[in-house]
């Protein structure tokens, strides 16, 4: 009967085509109904696991061996790979621990499943979001562009016929310009594209392998989450336009008078490196290994036997294994010999002063939505360890304000400046009133609530100590004269 007129038949056992089997048997993927599951069983020559049908896929399926084709039921923790009984008796993986394959698949997988959830809900946002705020960029760039054209073809109306050529030979330097602008612009806009085509490609590719249950898929996985982390995040996009000035009108230097345009360029976004097996760092077990958010280094491997972590090497954070301790190690040998005094904050970390005069650690630990998530390293928010660093460098030099030329820095590391209506602003677009368009100023309107800190500030100074003012006025206590 042709299949596409008839209707759909039911699962039958696939060695007695009895309808609805109650049984499967997950190694060989075969459905059994009940009389023939003893048959089914009975050929030794290969592993069974019968199991109900509803239970069916839910057995791991373990690798198989190249050299001696049996089931790896174990992993080799030195050599990082599946190992059967054979491979035990050889010289091979002598002297080697070893592990439950099942244990490591599982572990595996709960990493991979990890990896996919910060790939969905986290990393594909970010650069979502990275590209809603590119095109704002885009669109400023053109509209300076336009008001550029409007500027020098209104000062070309007001002179003689004579400079006509002039007039047009700068706009076209001006479209030349706002081409090469635009074409770097794209491909800035296609590499954020791809990277997110990559991202959500990668994650779809780790629901595929943990749906798949191949162990084979797993244990080859590597994680790029770190790269696309990296990767996430705005290119410098900050374009300054030349000002269009024009002079007293001198026919004999027309030219010169009627003013030039000097073109500026869009950074590129650089290429990713690729590094070679010579600029790998290695420990002395032969992994390669880098340096994690700690400062600490990792090389990611399931070593580890501590129950304070999942017992991986790293990769970003947590305990490190032996032979990567001795990298820290070394590197700490290497530092001690510069006579040079480190400055450390309360948790150790050596820090710098930025350029808001505040100290940085530079580690990635901050959970604020208004940075990346790093302390400084220049400017920005920075750690509660760093942040008493900067109370009690204040407390004994007696300041409570951080200058910065003609404006000053609020408590997020922004360079403030009073505006048209007397108060702070520092431009970033961090407000969520609905009466202005979610910008701190620049000259008037809403400001943030670091710009209202430095306002208070202004406005009760010389009364009561900084500190003391902004704590009575998160509290809602009144300010009195001493």
């Amino acid at each position: 009967m042709d299949p596409r007129y008839s209707a759909q038949d039911v699962m039958r056992c696939d060695l007695c085509d009895t309808p609805v089997p109650p049984m499967y048997c997950d190694l060989c993927e075969v459905k059994l109904c009940k009389a023939c599951v003893g048959e089914h069983i009975s050929d030794l020559s290969i592993e069974h696991k019968v199991v109900p049908f509803i239970q069916r896929l839910s057995t791991p399926k373990c690798p198989k061996c190249s050299k001696h084709d049996k089931t790896c039921e174990l992993h080799c923790e030195k050599c990082d790979v599946p190992v059967c009984v054979g491979c035990l008796s050889s010289n091979s993986h002598k002297g080697h621990a070893f592990l439950n394959v099942l244990e490591v698949l599982t572990s595996k997988s709960k990493k991979m499943e990890k990896d996919r959830k910060e790939l969905e809900y986290d990393i594909v946002p970010k650069f979502e979001e990275v590209l809603s705020e590119f095109y704002v960029v885009k669109e400023s760039s053109l509209e300076d562009c336009r008001k550029l054209t409007a500027a020098v073809t209104k000062q070309g109306e007001i002179w003689h016929r004579e400079i006509d050529n002039i007039v047009n030979q700068l706009k076209t330097e001006i479209e030349e310009m706002k081409i090469k602008q635009l074409n770097t612009m794209e491909k800035h806009e296609a590499e954020i594209k791809t990277l997110i085509s990559e991202a959500k490609q990668s994650a779809l590719d780790l629901k595929k392998s943990l749906m798949s249950k191949d162990a084979s898929l797993s244990l080859s996985y590597e994680s790029k989450n770190t790269e696309f982390s990296r990767l996430c995040r705005l290119p410098d996009m900050k374009i300054s336009l030349p000002d269009f000035s024009p002079p007293q009108i001198n026919t004999e230097e027309l030219r010169q008078l009627f003013g030039s345009l000097e073109d500026t360029t869009v950074p590129d976004i650089p290429p990713r490196k690729d590094k070679t097996a010579s600029d790998v760092l290695r420990n002395s077990a032969g992994a390669p290994a880098k340096k994690g958010d700690t400062g600490k280094y990792y090389c990611g491997r399931w070593v580890l036997t501590c129950r304070c972590c999942d017992g991986y090497c790293g990769p970003d954070n947590g305990c490190n294994c032996k032979a990567c301790r001795e990298l820290d190690k070394n590197e700490n040998i290497k530092q001690r010999k510069d006579t040079r005094e480190v400055l450390r904050n309360s948790a150790g970390e050596p820090v710098r002063r930025g350029s808001t005069g505040k100290y940085y650690c530079g580690r990635r630990v901050l959970s604020c939505r208004c940075c990346d998530g790093q302390c400084g390293p220049d400017n920005g928010c920075n750690c509660k360890p760093c942040q008493q660093l900067d109370k009690k460098n204040a407390r004994q030099r007696g300041v409570h304000v951080v200058s910065h030329g003609n404006g000053r820095v609020n408590r997020r590391g922004a360079v403030a400046k009073k505006g048209d209506t007397g108060k702070y602003y520092c431009g970033r677009k961090v407000l969520r009133c609905r009466c202005c368009d979610g910008y701190c100023g620049p000259d008037n309107g809403c400001n943030c609530e670091p710009c209202q800190e430095l306002d208070l500030e202004e406005q009760f100074r010389g009364l009561v100590e900084i500190p003391d003012i902004l704590h009575g006025f998160r509290r809602g206590t009144r300010f009195q004269r001493w």
